[in-house]
């Protein structure tokens, strides 16, 4: 799987009711945290999604910024499905990433929809590290659909705004500065695929099941 494609579509994620709003994202919260049902395409023979984590990379000669903040992703070949990166959004980004500001996001519409129950957060059953400043990535074997939780804990209170783009995309995306981010992915019968963690601190750490192989 090539990461270029994956992140090139990742540009919004999040949600907290079953019903996605047309417009906003209600009343602004420190977390922001949601369950989505997702579809998985055959690609290449195969039905899987890319899992990846990285470690912030402060800018040299001034460590006092960064240069790459924390990050954690999850998508397909083709589109991506969830993102979330820690720390201060006014970070210098790498291109291809969300707008500085926007530092949660996930899809909606046909590719994935809101669901209730809470997929744990859990290592249990997969092995794991901390990432590495280079990104770590994994492609997973899955169903034809999957279980994605992604939840962000915010400095300062902020909600969800639906974004559309050109493609027809529909994402969501939520603004401002994460102090923990989190996504976890499951089969649509439960079993555990991949759990990453990030940190405003600049740390990432990222847990595989053996369905996993590394890209």
């Amino acid at each position: 799987m090539r990461r270029a494609l994956v992140l090139g579509s990742m540009v919004g994620l999040a949600l907290v009711s079953l019903a996605a709003p047309t417009h906003g994202g209600g009343s602004a919260s420190l977390v922001i945290d949601r369950t989505l049902n997702c579809s998985v395409n055959l690609f290449a023979g195969v039905r899987g999604i890319e899992v990846s984590a990285r470690t912030g990379t402060r800018l040299l000669g001034d460590a006092s910024k960064w240069k790459f903040l924390a990050d954690a992703s999850v998508g397909e070949p083709t589109s991506g499905i969830g993102y979330v990166a820690a720390g201060n959004p006014l970070a210098p980004l790498e291109p291809g990433f969300p707008a500085p500001a926007e530092r949660m996001s996930f899809v909606a519409g046909k590719k994935c929809r809101t669901i209730g129950t809470r997929s744990p957060f859990s290592r249990r059953g997969l092995s794991g590290f901390d990432a590495s400043p280079l990104a770590d990535r994994y492609d997973c074997r899955t169903g034809s659909r999957v279980i994605v939780r992604i939840r962000a804990t915010f400095r300062e209170p902020t909600s969800l705004r639906q974004k559309r783009y050109s493609d027809g995309a529909i994402w969501w995306v939520a603004r401002g500065t994460v102090r923990k981010g989190q996504i976890a992915v499951r089969t649509d019968a439960g079993q555990p695929v991949a759990y990453a963690e990030v940190f405003e601190t600049g740390k990432a750490r990222l847990f595989t099941a053996g369905r996993c192989t590394e890209d």
